[in-house]
């Protein structure tokens, strides 16, 4: 009965596998659970927002833009607050200021770009209408894609913090404050990224392709830079603007820190409403015109949408509102284009009263209560006044023009108001009844204060703040007669307003100039000067400190001036740490934030050089106290004072002298300002052409001689060098005219760096000693002394006395009177051994002198002068150079065009040069020096 393919085995599985299919399967469920979408909303938001968030980080783009941030963040950071060539100590609020501009293009275009491809990618790739008939809400696509952006946004912050710590573990510093970098920059900056992520997907929401998308960013962009040239500046109407916070170690982000914060909070409520509009407006399946979009609107917009928006409405206009206030009502607003007409107007109108004579000052005494935390300043005061112009004096004429303070009294005994602008213009006119005849004395009383109300839109009050206030006297003191230094500058804007288009200085032939002194309105007087601050902080002021008590929370401090002092005084509050020291009779000091006394004991070094080689040179200090203030780094200058001189964190404080072979600023500086102590308070000069020479040219002068003390001849040359370069560099970008340095109109790359090489070369050829008797001279002839005021025809005609031959005299002449350039070269270097042992070098130079114009138009001019050459063992430029590399150097005459030079030297030399130490104003002075070759 066997048949192929059949078996009992076969038989009995086929049996089994029916017996199982008739069997009846037990049901578990009867209906599927629903989907819980809630819970599910969270995980689904996640995973979509890791989708999208590992999309751009895989994107090579991403990465190239990355490295191009980190490429100019990295030379701004590394470079952060130098100068000379000198690096700072990389702390880590000096390096957020250049951490804040350097970066902060790389987030908009990466948020710009990737807003595009994240919104548009699914549609770019034809899998939308897949993806868009997923049961995922909206929000599940909008929010996701915001995350995304916003946290590659927050990585190039970190990434940015992270360079910087990388740059300070770099350069040896290991003080890490990551507190700073957290609350100071990834905090707020990160809320800014959040809020640039919702414009970026908002804007690709409301387009119908990626590329509009990004061409409404752009539009963003460049009508956020355009509408505030056109007048449009207030920070409501400009997205994202939450102005700008300046941090300091001393005072913190308190400068703009708070304001910042409410415009963030009001900015964050405009974001939620594009929020919801993006999310209205979204885009789900083949419908993409904005009619479709629209009419989804309000079943979408039903429950949660609607809260969030009113929500954002309610914040928005609450603190929109309530910031409108702050800064229109309690502050007003004024746009620049109103600043500038009133400037006009106020030249138009007061201009005329610039020669009104005004009795001077004798006497100031003056009562400051400072109460930073609380931001208010109260000032009282008075002015003893005598009419010293030989003629009686009818008017009065009261300045106050300070946009944060505020007069609040003015006694003039006899005086009758008859203009009164000062809201406006801040000037008054006061008729004199009877009026003040020659000799007469009068007693000036008035109060001021100064206050923070409400958030300002002109700027951040900078110089009252909570730990470390600078404020000199004209921001909180009348003073009289008119002003020119807040005239408009511009000629443009001149022409705009139809004023002259140039404002210059008094000629130097104008000898009714000399009335007036450089600084301003300002007399020598005496002063008595009594601050009141918080106990926890030390207070400075001009004059011998006569008592310092603390009487309940409150440190009473009183200064007296011995001597007279300029009307120009800085008053300064903060919580110091001293270093002191006493040298010869004067008590030297150096206040400074508790964490920045780096270079305290090299600045005490400088001051006592700087005063020992004055006094033996120039004549007496008039001072028995020297000090060194600290001020916040919202400014990065020293300035001097009488016997004090406020000194900016982000400079001398924070360089990094370690390396011997850098050039000492911090000693340059401080012998700088110094030197104003004899070259402005003790001569100051007439306001008129060549006015700045007499006091900033003469301060770098007598600095340069400190360091030559200090350092030798040959570091001197790095100084010269480097303001070379900056003299040359800035002539191109000179706006009216330049001049030659005995007129120079406060033109600093004159007075500074070309006045720094001219004199230098003065004294090096005319006689350090003889240039030095000539100037205590010229000091003890104008000392304290007012009208006629010095000028610099007094010291050009002292140069002029010191030269013996007429080499000398075209010398002096060339370089204070002419704007004269130079153009030495030095080639074909050829050394041969002499039988005697010695070395002959050979070599060619070539001599060029021109004249220029204002305009820089050059004239050819015979050269014939001397002119150092020199032999070194090492090549002379930035590089140190030390006694044992110069082998030789001596005058050489040289004439126009080319000329054989020979060297007879002990040592082989490596390099020969003409004018190696650039003493000269050289155009080019890399060919001043070759390489020697063996002779053939």
């Amino acid at each position: 009965f066997a048949e192929s393919g059949i078996s009992a085995r076969k038989l009995k599985k086929e049996q089994r596998r029916a017996a199982r299919e008739a069997a009846e399967q037990p049901c578990l469920v009867d209906v599927l659970p629903a989907p819980n979408q809630k819970a599910a909303a969270w995980p689904r938001r996640l995973s979509r927002t890791r989708l999208e968030v590992n999309l751009i980080f895989t994107s090579p783009a991403f990465f190239v833009l990355i490295l191009i941030g980190l490429l100019n963040s990295g030379g701004a950071l590394w470079f952060a607050n130098q100068l000379y060539g000198t690096p700072a100590v990389p702390m880590t609020f000096a390096l957020l200021m250049p951490l804040f501009g350097s970066f902060g293009i790389i987030p908009i275009i990466i948020a710009i770009y990737f807003a595009g491809e994240l919104v548009w990618r699914d549609r770019d790739r034809g899998m939308h209408e897949i993806i868009d008939a997923t049961s995922l809400p909206n929000w599940a696509y909008f929010v996701p894609k915001v995350l995304a952006v916003a946290a590659v946004l927050i990585a190039t912050l970190c990434i940015a913090a992270l360079a910087a710590i990388l740059v300070q573990l770099f350069r040896g510093y290991t003080a890490i404050e990551l507190d700073k970098y957290v609350a100071w920059f990834i905090l707020p900056y990160s809320v800014d990224m959040l809020m640039t992520a919702i414009l970026a997907v908002f804007f690709q929401a409301l387009s119908t392709s990626k590329y509009m998308g990004w061409g409404l960013m752009v539009v963003y962009l460049v009508a956020s830079i355009t509408l505030v040239s056109l007048g449009f500046e207030h920070p409501l109407y400009n997205f994202g603007d939450v102005g700008f916070v300046m941090v300091s170690d001393l005072n913190g982000a308190d400068v703009g820190g708070e304001k910042s914060w409410w415009l963030r909070l009001y900015w964050g409520g405009i974001c939620a409403i594009l929020s919801v509009i993006a999310y209205l407006l979204w885009r789900r399946g083949v419908a993409v015109s904005l009619r479709a979009q629209l009419a989804r609107v309000p079943a979408r917009l039903v429950g949660a949408p609607a809260l969030i928006a009113l929500i954002g409405l309610g914040v928005s206009t609450t603190t929109g509102g309530w910031m409108f206030y702050q800064m229109n009502v309690v502050n007003e607003y004024v746009i620049s284009d109103e600043q500038e007409e009133q400037l006009a107007d106020y030249e138009k109108q007061f201009l005329q009263y610039e020669n009104v004579k005004q009795p001077s000052t004798t006497h100031v005494q003056l009562d400051v209560d400072l109460y930073p935390h609380a931001g208010r300043a109260l000032f009282k005061g008075s002015y003893t006044l005598i009419n010293d112009t030989g003629a009686p004096v009818e008017e009065l004429h009261v300045l106050f023009q300070d946009g944060y303070s505020d007069l609040t009294e003015l006694d003039i005994p006899g005086g009758n108001l008859t203009l009164d602008e000062q809201e406006d213009y801040g000037y008054q006119i006061y008729a004199l009844e009877p009026a003040m005849a020659p000799d007469e004395t009068l007693e000036m009383r008035f109060a001021a204060e100064r206050i923070h109300n409400g958030f300002s839109t002109r700027g951040e009050d900078t110089r009252l703040v909570k730990n470390g206030t600078f404020l000199n006297n004209a921001e909180f003191a009348p003073q009289l007669g008119f002003d020119r230094s807040a005239l408009l500058q511009d000629r443009s804007t001149r022409r705009k307003y139809d004023l002259p288009a140039e404002l210059r200085m008094p000629k130097l032939e104008d000898e009714s100039a000399r009335d007036r002194n450089y600084v301003g309105n300002v007399d020598w007087v005496m002063s008595d000067i009594t601050v009141t601050t918080r106990a926890d902080q030390t207070a400075i002021a001009p004059g011998k400190l006569v008592s310092e008590v603390i009487e309940g929370d409150r440190r009473v401090t009183h200064f007296k001036s011995s001597t007279p002092i300029l009307g120009f005084f800085s008053i300064q509050s903060a919580e110091y740490a001293v270093t002191k020291r006493e040298h010869t009779g004067i008590d030297m000091a150096i206040y400074h934030h508790p964490t920045h006394g780096f270079n305290a004991e090299r600045m005490l070094d400088a001051m006592a050089v700087s005063l020992d080689y004055f006094q033996e040179n120039f004549g007496p200090y008039q001072f028995d106290y020297a000090r060194v203030i600290e001020f916040p780094g919202y400014a990065t200058f020293a300035q001097a004072f009488a016997g004090t001189v406020p000194y900016s964190e982000r400079i001398g404080f924070i360089a990094n002298t370690a390396d011997e072979d850098d050039i000492d600023y911090v000693s340059y500086v401080t012998a700088h300002e110094y030197a104003h102590q004899y070259w402005a308070h003790q001569l100051i000069s007439a306001y008129m052409q060549g006015g700045t020479m007499m006091v900033e040219t003469m301060a770098q002068y007598s600095a340069l001689m400190v360091m030559k003390e200090i350092y030798g001849e040959e570091q001197i040359r790095r100084f010269l060098k480097y303001e070379l370069d900056a003299y040359l560099s800035s002539r191109g970008g000179e706006a009216i005219e330049e001049l030659p340095l005995n007129r120079v109109e406060n033109q600093g790359y004159i007075h500074y760096r070309k006045g720094a090489v001219v004199l230098y070369l003065l004294q090096d050829r005319l006689g350090e000693d003889r240039v030095n008797g000539m100037l205590a001279a010229l000091l003890e002839r104008f000392k304290f002394k007012s009208q006629p005021y010095a000028s610099s025809t007094d010291l050009v005609s002292g140069f002029k006395s010191l030269a013996r031959d007429d080499a000398e005299a075209r010398l002096v002449a060339d370089l204070l009177e002419n704007i004269t350039l130079y153009d030495f070269a030095a080639s074909d270097a050829r050394v041969a051994a002499l039988d005697n042992g010695q070395y002959e070098t050979t070599f060619t130079v070539t001599a060029a002198k021109l004249y220029a114009d204002g305009e820089g138009e050059e004239t050819d001019a015979v050269f014939d002068n001397l002119v150092d050459i020199g032999a070194f063992a090492k090549r002379p430029g930035y590089e140190v150079l030390e006694p044992v590399d110069v082998i030789a150097m001596r005058l050489e005459p040289l004439l126009s065009g080319e000329q054989m030079v020979s060297l007879v030297t002990a040592k082989k030399p490596a390099f020969v040069g003409v004018d190696p130490y650039s003493k000269f104003v050289d155009r080019d002075g890399d060919d001043n020096i070759t390489a020697v070759e063996d002779a053939g």
